[in-house]
């Protein structure tokens, strides 16, 4: 029978290479985790298959060892996974960030992450929080004038301009 759960460990491991070297190394992860969703892939009872990172997501934690440039290269781990759990359904994947000067004071907390059932399907630790990643439902907008909708908008620059607004809902040009 196949395994409970595979843990992927390579997010860990520290080096100091640059450039090129970065590029290959980010290939190895990504390409090693591929490997593992497709091996799992369409199995009756395919294991949960857990990333862990150290360092991969920025969530107003202290950023990793001095030197340490995997931030970088293990985002990819978690861009990866969230395609992966978006093309293959029948995959359970979690990605899990440790963060912090003392990875060996978060085991307590990864060790229980592990066993833990719950929905959240990325999850950053650090020394005093815990933080999941979710959206939450938003409040019925109030339209502006009869006939309005509710349009996406955002202005130039982040994602994070993005925003709810009432407006006209304008009709699909030729292309589109």
């Amino acid at each position: 029978s196949p395994p409970r759960g595979i843990i992927h460990l390579a997010g860990f491991r520290r080096t100091s290479e640059s450039g090129d070297d970065r590029a290959a190394l980010q290939r190895a992860r990504c390409g090693s985790v591929l490997a593992i969703a497709q091996g799992v892939f369409g199995l009756a009872q395919a294991p949960r298959l857990i990333l862990a990172t150290s360092g991969a997501v920025d969530a107003a934690a202290p950023r990793p060892r001095d030197g340490a440039f995997n931030e970088l290269v293990d985002a990819s781990l978690w861009g990866l996974a969230r395609v992966l759990r978006n093309e293959t359904p029948g995959v359970d994947i979690r990605s899990l960030d440790l963060q912090g000067d003392d990875l060996a004071a978060l085991v307590p907390s990864f060790l229980e992450e592990l066993e833990s059932r719950d929905t959240e399907d990325e999850v950053v630790l650090g020394p005093d929080r815990r933080i999941g990643f979710r959206l939450n439902a938003r409040p019925v907008m109030t339209l502006d004038r009869p006939g309005d909708s509710e349009v996406l908008s955002f202005g130039a620059g982040s994602l994070d301009r993005l925003r709810w607004e009432s407006g006209n809902r304008r009709a699909p040009a030729a292309g589109e």
